[in-house]
């Protein structure tokens, strides 16, 4: 009989802790804003499991999840933290010095024109919003992977994406880095599951054309990503940081 989605998404996810290094990047590159900017508030929009968030959590006086998974936001309230169980934008009292949005925007829409404006309303004059999301573009080596398997970033994306960037310029003093973290794979299988879940974006059908094509994918890993006994794969990742004027009127 033929897995549930929820079964291989759990499974998919489940290969993918086990082999990124994602959740301990960004630990340590959230750890460096709060402290450079000496953000005292957070807003963590999109806040996870708790793996990040707890740790970022405990650096600030003030800490504000917005998670709509229950099981997540419950985990997030048995460790004591504020957590607003609903999809963003929802209505969130106050303004903070941070307010962060990590992979919130979904690659196969792009929702930047939907979700970006809202964050930005919620930051403090002088503050910050930080936006992490994908590269949208074809340089780089999980875009062009996607593109061979047919599952590539939408127009729509991109061209939210270059809108979203050039408003938060416009808007404020704003620094764009590309981050790297890496999966890694003592089998193919491992390796094919946590990049199943990763290219499905939730959606069986792009989990179902992923997988069709999964054998050209193990030629490309075992081509060019196979060092000594171990599967090795980048990630690149956007942080776009933008500090909101101290004498601005909040509007987007």
């Amino acid at each position: 009989m033929p897995q549930t989605f929820e079964v291989l998404y759990y499974q998919g996810l489940e290969s993918l802790l086990q082999c990124t290094d994602e959740k301990q990047i960004y630990v340590a590159k959230f750890s460096d804003y709060i402290i450079r900017y000496n953000a005292n508030s957070l807003l963590d929009i999109g806040a996870g499991d708790g793996q990040v968030a707890l740790p970022l959590s405990e650096m600030v006086e003030d800490y504000v999840a917005i998670e709509q998974n229950p099981q997540y936001a419950a985990r997030l309230r048995q460790a004591g933290k504020q957590v607003i169980e609903e999809v963003f934008p929802t209505e969130v009292k106050g303004l903070y010095d941070l307010v962060l949005m990590s992979h919130v925007i979904s690659h196969t829409a792009g929702e930047h024109a939907t979700l970006v404006p809202p964050a930005w309303g919620l930051v403090k004059p002088g503050g910050h919003l930080l936006v992490v999301t994908h590269l949208g573009i074809k340089q780089d080596d999980w875009s062009q992977l996607l593109d061979h398997v047919g599952l590539g970033y939408s127009e729509q994306f991109n061209d939210s994406l270059h809108d979203c960037l050039r408003a938060l310029q416009a808007k404020g003093e704003t620094e764009i880095q590309n981050v790297t973290s890496t999966l890694t794979a003592d089998t193919v299988t491992q390796m094919i599951m946590a990049m199943a879940f990763l290219a499905s974006n939730g959606e069986r059908a792009r989990n179902d054309a992923f997988m069709e094509r999964a054998d050209e994918v193990v030629t490309i890993l075992g081509d060019r990503y196979h060092t000594a006994d171990r599967l090795s794969f980048p990630f690149l990742h956007l942080f776009v940081s933008t500090q909101k004027p101290a004498t601005a009127v909040d509007s987007y």
